[in-house]
C-alpha cells in the first residue's frame, strides 16, 4: 500500500492512495514531512479509474 522514502534534505515522503479527494477512484497521495513530523507539501495525482503507487526510490537531484 504505501512507501516511506527518506529524502536526502532531512525529512521523508510518504507514498499511497486515498478515495478522500481528487479525481475519482483510487488516487495516488504524496505528502512530504519534514524530520520534526511537520507536513511541508501533499499531492495527489490520478484520473476518473483507480490509480496506484509502487515502492519507489528518490534519486538526488544535484
Amino acid at each position: 500500500c504505501c512507501s516511506v522514502i527518506e529524502t536526502t534534505g532531512g525529512g521523508y515522503v510518504l507514498a499511497g492512495w486515498t478515495r478522500s479527494f481528487g479525481s475519482g477512484g483510487k488516487d495516488v497521495y504524496l505528502l512530504k514531512i519534514d524530520v520534526n513530523g511537520d507536513i511541508v507539501w501533499t499531492r495527489t495525482y490520478g484520473g476518473v479509474n483507480d490509480d496506484s503507487v509502487i515502492p519507489t526510490k528518490i534519486k538526488p537531484v544535484s
